[in-house]
């Protein structure tokens, strides 16, 4: 990989792209800043190093003149070390595994302001797709985590992946699962569970449909996820539909009263919640400090009304 490294080096430089992102009034470069986290990636490389990158990958650590990593080595980063949950994919070791109609696979994406990619890779049919794109935000929004699936769904063959509609939904059992749901307790390892969840996550019942609403200050977050019914054999899998960052999510749920454990968990991706109590549950907190604030602003702005007779500020 002759223009790839972990620094701006000379072997990067000269190549580097200018990254965007797309405001109200159009496109705008993004801050131009070195982003230190080598830990996670954040290689500076070019669309022809991570195609030889990925062809090594699919030869199972061999690159073109020698092996750099043993089979075995390889199969073990493709495999789940942490997985919350059996019925969820996990994560590898850097790769994130997956699965399209049958076909085993395996991820990883990457977001730095004003630069997305994603690769995806199907390892068992020898078939690899890598997507730059110098436009995008942190939030993710782009076309490449969408295009990779996409893209790699057409060279196996398959047709465009449509919202599976055939499951029926069990809304008898969505009272045990509605509720408030805070992140685990301890360290945050994971910055993204806090950004995009915020306090945590609301399952509720909207319109004759479940629903998971982020505790998030973020506008476009607040809005509510629908969770679609995953696996007729299972009817505490879900799944949440992303069409705007180009994927979707299995949601479970385990634990319970009637399992003997206690609480309740609910498991997104790799994010996990507890099921707290709702008194705890800090939307009542915040809707009843902006009632109360609300009151405050009225009484301050006099004259006001008692019943039907105006009363001026100070009087009684």
């Amino acid at each position: 990989m002759e223009h790839t490294d972990l620094i701006r080096s000379e072997r990067v430089r000269p190549q580097m792209a200018t990254g965007y992102v797309l405001r109200s009034r159009g496109l705008k470069p993004a801050a131009d800043r070195e982003v230190p986290t080598a830990g996670a990636g954040a290689m500076y490389s070019t669309t022809t190093d991570m195609a030889r990158y990925v062809a090594a990958l699919l030869r199972m650590g061999a690159g073109e003149h020698t092996s750099v990593l043993k089979p075995e080595t390889m199969a073990s980063m493709f495999q789940p070390h942490f997985q919350p949950d059996p019925r969820l994919p996990g994560m590898g070791l850097g790769f994130g595994p997956g699965e399209q109609d049958g076909h085993r696979t395996v991820g990883k994406v990457g977001i730095v302001p004003g630069f997305l990619s994603a690769m995806v890779l199907a390892p068992d049919d020898g078939i690899a797709v890598v997507v730059f794109s110098n436009t995008g935000g942190l939030n993710g929004r782009g076309a490449a985590e969408p295009l990779a699936p996409a893209l790699l769904r057409r060279l196996l063959g398959l047709p465009d992946e449509a919202i599976r509609a055939d499951i029926p939904p069990l809304p008898e059992g969505w009272g045990k699962l509605c509720g408030w749901y805070s992140p685990d307790p301890g360290p945050v390892t994971n910055l993204m569970v806090r950004a995009l969840m915020g306090a945590g996550a609301e399952v509720t019942v909207h319109g004759g449909h479940l629903m998971l609403k982020s505790l998030t200050p973020v506008p476009a977050m607040r809005g509510g996820l629908r969770l679609h019914p995953d696996d007729p054999d299972d009817p505490r899998v879900f799944r949440v539909e992303l069409p705007e960052f180009g994927k979707r999510v299995r949601v479970v749920f385990s634990g319970g009263p009637e399992d003997g454990v206690v609480p309740m968990r609910l498991l997104m991706d790799l994010m996990s919640f507890r099921k707290r109590p709702d008194v705890r549950n800090p939307r009542r907190w915040v809707n009843g400090a902006a009632a109360a604030g609300a009151v405050a602003l009225a009484i301050g702005r006099g004259p006001h009304r008692v019943g039907s007779l105006p009363v001026p500020d100070g009087g009684s």
